[in-house]
């Protein structure tokens, strides 16, 4: 069990390691667009699914709320927080 909670933690370090060398760009990227759409008036919309749905909502949550300081709301919502509509649409026209 040991071993493999090392190999878990190290195939994170080497995920994050990955990113840090190949996609730096690509996230300043939509971080600018998120800004710009933000200045624009405009919304962060989040989505996910299954576990992913969780951490959208989380994303919209810290977005709306604060994130390590205080500050205004940012406008952001998550798709997956009105099951009613997500469940009725997936009904009608498949998940």
């Amino acid at each position: 069990m040991r071993d493999r909670i090392k190999e878990i933690l190290l195939e994170s370090i080497q995920v994050k390691e990955e990113l840090l060398h190949t996609k730096v760009g690509e996230i300043l990227g939509i971080a600018e667009v998120i800004i710009d759409s933000l200045k624009k008036n405009g919304k962060v919309i989040l989505f996910g699914n299954g576990g992913s749905a969780s951490d959208s909502q989380h994303i919209a949550a810290e977005l709306i709320g604060r994130f390590k300081k205080d500050r205004n709301p940012l406008p952001a919502i998550a798709l997956t927080t009105n099951t009613s509509v997500l469940t009725s649409l997936a009904n009608d026209y498949g998940y």
